[in-house]
């Protein structure tokens, strides 16, 4: 935590960003017919389970971290990259629970740390608005996150 995140969005703001930001998603339901056809759910688990805590915690620092609070940047950055809606049944895996926050979900097949799902909320927390950027990876050990921080 940054004293510039202290002073943009408050030291309780600044902490909750770090504690919903990196978190891994551990349970994966997903169909060929919800990827792609160029993408089974078998060769997905597998990239998904070769994936380093390195390049996961460098996708989460460029596409989080180096964004926060700018929820429409990171929108953009993921449907620039080629990044895939996150289908409706998948998103309960990374969506926060707030059914009134704004949410856009993606998962990303390429690029640095993929496949990774990548979430984005905004909502009202104790009356105080924040925004909220998750990465997520059924696969990964957490120990090897934590360790990459």
């Amino acid at each position: 935590m940054t004293r510039i995140d202290e002073q943009k969005y408050g030291k309780e703001m600044a902490r909750m960003r770090f504690v919903f930001g990196i978190f891994v998603v551990f349970t994966l339901c997903c169909e060929n017919s919800v990827v792609s056809n160029e993408v089974s759910a078998q060769s997905l688990s597998e990239a998904s389970q070769r994936v380093t805590g390195e390049a996961f915690v460098r996708a989460f620092l460029g596409h989080c971290d180096q964004n926060a609070g700018d929820i429409e940047r990171v929108v953009s950055a993921a449907k620039s990259l080629g990044y895939r809606d996150l289908p409706d049944e998948m998103k309960p895996l990374i969506a926060p629970q707030d059914p009134y926050a704004e949410f856009d979900g993606f998962i990303a097949l390429k690029g640095e740390g993929a496949p990774f799902f990548l979430g984005v909320s905004k909502a009202a927390f104790n009356g105080k608005p924040y925004v909220t950027c998750a990465l997520g990876n059924p696969y990964i050990e957490t120990a090897q996150v934590v360790s990459a921080l």
